[in-house]
Protein backbone atom coordinates (compact mmCIF):
# COMPACT_ATOMS: atom_id res chain seq x y z
CA UNK A 1 0.00 0.00 0.00
CA UNK A 2 1.13 3.48 -0.95
CA UNK A 3 1.06 5.06 2.30
CA UNK A 4 2.01 8.29 0.37
CA UNK A 5 -1.50 8.69 -0.49
CA UNK A 6 -2.48 9.91 3.10
CA UNK A 7 -2.42 13.04 4.18
CA UNK A 8 -3.76 12.95 8.16
CA UNK A 9 -1.76 10.66 10.67
CA UNK A 10 -3.62 7.45 9.21
CA UNK A 11 -0.47 8.05 7.25
CA UNK A 12 1.86 7.39 10.16
CA UNK A 13 0.02 4.63 11.34
CA UNK A 14 -0.37 2.84 8.32
CA UNK A 15 3.45 3.00 7.85
CA UNK A 16 4.03 1.60 11.41
CA UNK A 17 2.11 -1.56 10.59
CA UNK A 18 3.54 -2.25 7.72
CA UNK A 19 6.71 -2.15 9.49
CA UNK A 20 5.39 -3.37 12.84
CA UNK A 21 8.04 -7.03 11.73
CA UNK A 22 11.23 -4.91 11.11
CA UNK A 23 12.46 -3.40 13.71
CA UNK A 24 15.06 -1.11 11.76
CA UNK A 25 12.83 -0.10 9.00
CA UNK A 26 10.15 1.32 11.89
CA UNK A 27 13.23 3.01 13.37
CA UNK A 28 14.50 4.74 10.19
CA UNK A 29 10.28 5.52 9.39
CA UNK A 30 10.46 7.34 12.91
CA UNK A 31 13.24 9.07 12.61
CA UNK A 32 12.28 10.25 9.22
CA UNK A 33 8.83 11.18 9.91
CA UNK A 34 9.71 12.91 13.62
CA UNK A 35 7.57 16.19 13.43
CA UNK A 36 4.34 13.98 12.68
CA UNK A 37 5.09 11.56 15.32
CA UNK A 38 5.68 14.32 17.97
CA UNK A 39 2.31 15.53 17.31
CA UNK A 40 -0.16 12.18 16.70
CA UNK A 41 -3.37 12.24 18.72
CA UNK A 42 -4.35 9.83 21.41
CA UNK A 43 -6.14 8.37 18.72
CA UNK A 44 -3.64 7.47 16.19
CA UNK A 45 -1.51 6.31 19.11
CA UNK A 46 -4.22 4.01 20.49
CA UNK A 47 -4.63 2.60 16.97
CA UNK A 48 -0.43 1.93 16.81
CA UNK A 49 -0.45 0.46 20.56
CA UNK A 50 -3.67 -1.81 19.79
CA UNK A 51 -2.53 -3.05 15.99
CA UNK A 52 1.11 -4.17 17.49
CA UNK A 53 -0.53 -5.18 20.84
CA UNK A 54 2.09 -3.42 22.52
CA UNK A 55 1.82 -3.19 26.32
CA UNK A 56 4.59 -0.83 26.72
CA UNK A 57 3.32 1.62 24.23
CA UNK A 58 -0.48 1.02 25.93
CA UNK A 59 1.29 2.20 29.70
CA UNK A 60 3.16 5.10 27.96
CA UNK A 61 -0.05 6.46 26.58
CA UNK A 62 -1.41 6.25 30.24
CA UNK A 63 1.34 8.36 31.51
CA UNK A 64 2.18 11.03 29.34
CA UNK A 65 -0.85 12.48 27.72
CA UNK A 66 -0.36 16.06 26.61
CA UNK A 67 -3.59 17.42 25.73
CA UNK A 68 -4.91 15.36 23.68
CA UNK A 69 -1.54 14.72 21.98
CA UNK A 70 1.07 12.13 22.68
CA UNK A 71 4.69 12.33 21.45
CA UNK A 72 5.07 9.12 19.71
CA UNK A 73 8.67 9.72 18.81
CA UNK A 74 9.18 9.68 22.95
CA UNK A 75 7.23 6.84 23.19
CA UNK A 76 8.54 5.35 20.58
CA UNK A 77 11.93 5.77 21.94
CA UNK A 78 11.34 4.60 25.47
CA UNK A 79 9.65 1.56 24.13
CA UNK A 80 12.73 0.71 22.16
CA UNK A 81 14.57 1.71 25.53
CA UNK A 82 12.55 -1.22 27.66
CA UNK A 83 12.93 -3.63 24.58
CA UNK A 84 16.74 -3.01 24.89
CA UNK A 85 17.06 -3.63 28.77
CA UNK A 86 14.99 -6.65 28.52
CA UNK A 87 17.51 -8.02 25.93
CA UNK A 88 20.00 -7.20 27.50
CA UNK A 89 18.54 -8.92 30.79
CA UNK A 90 17.59 -12.08 28.91
CA UNK A 91 20.93 -12.50 26.98
CA UNK A 92 23.03 -12.15 30.97
CA UNK A 93 20.48 -14.85 32.17
CA UNK A 94 21.50 -16.74 29.29
CA UNK A 95 25.48 -16.19 29.39
CA UNK A 96 25.28 -16.81 33.14
CA UNK A 97 23.55 -20.03 33.07
CA UNK A 98 25.90 -21.27 29.80
CA UNK A 99 28.78 -19.75 32.27
CA UNK A 100 27.61 -21.86 35.19
CA UNK A 101 27.14 -24.99 33.10
CA UNK A 102 30.60 -24.44 31.82
CA UNK A 103 32.20 -24.12 35.36
CA UNK A 104 30.42 -27.25 36.10
CA UNK A 105 31.46 -29.30 33.23
CA UNK A 106 35.30 -27.70 34.29
CA UNK A 107 34.82 -28.76 37.92
CA UNK A 108 33.75 -32.25 37.47
CA UNK A 109 36.36 -32.95 34.58
CA UNK A 110 39.23 -31.40 37.35
CA UNK A 111 37.78 -33.12 40.34
CA UNK A 112 37.83 -36.32 37.76
CA UNK A 113 41.83 -35.60 37.22
CA UNK A 114 42.65 -35.23 40.38
CA UNK A 115 40.91 -38.49 41.75
CA UNK A 116 42.78 -40.01 38.92
CA UNK A 117 46.15 -38.99 40.44
CA UNK A 118 45.41 -40.08 44.12
CA UNK A 119 44.33 -43.16 43.11
CA UNK A 120 47.25 -44.14 40.51
CA UNK A 121 49.55 -42.46 43.14
CA UNK A 122 47.89 -44.55 45.46
CA UNK A 123 48.55 -47.42 43.17
CA UNK A 124 52.40 -47.21 42.66
CA UNK A 125 52.35 -47.19 46.96
CA UNK A 126 50.41 -50.24 46.32
CA UNK A 127 48.15 -48.83 49.06
CA UNK A 128 45.23 -50.58 47.29
CA UNK A 129 42.85 -50.21 50.66
CA UNK A 130 43.38 -46.71 50.85
CA UNK A 131 41.82 -46.32 47.50
CA UNK A 132 38.76 -48.15 48.45
CA UNK A 133 38.92 -45.87 51.37
CA UNK A 134 39.45 -42.56 49.69
CA UNK A 135 35.71 -43.39 47.45
CA UNK A 136 34.13 -43.18 50.77
CA UNK A 137 36.16 -40.78 52.97
CA UNK A 138 36.03 -36.88 52.28
CA UNK A 139 38.20 -36.08 54.84
CA UNK A 140 41.07 -39.07 54.13
CA UNK A 141 41.01 -38.02 50.73
CA UNK A 142 41.46 -34.01 51.39
CA UNK A 143 44.63 -34.92 53.60
CA UNK A 144 45.71 -37.57 51.02
CA UNK A 145 45.23 -34.39 48.14
CA UNK A 146 47.42 -32.20 50.04
CA UNK A 147 49.83 -34.74 51.28
CA UNK A 148 50.66 -35.31 47.37
CA UNK A 149 50.03 -31.93 46.49
CA UNK A 150 47.10 -32.21 44.31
Amino acid sequence: MDIELFRTELREVMGILQRVDDKAAMCAFVNANRDAFTRMTERGFAVIVNCTNSRRLEKYIRENREGGRIDMCRAFDEWMDDCRKEGIKIGEERGERRGERRGERRGMKKGENRLAQLIQRLGEEERFTDILRVAEDASLRSRLYRKYGL
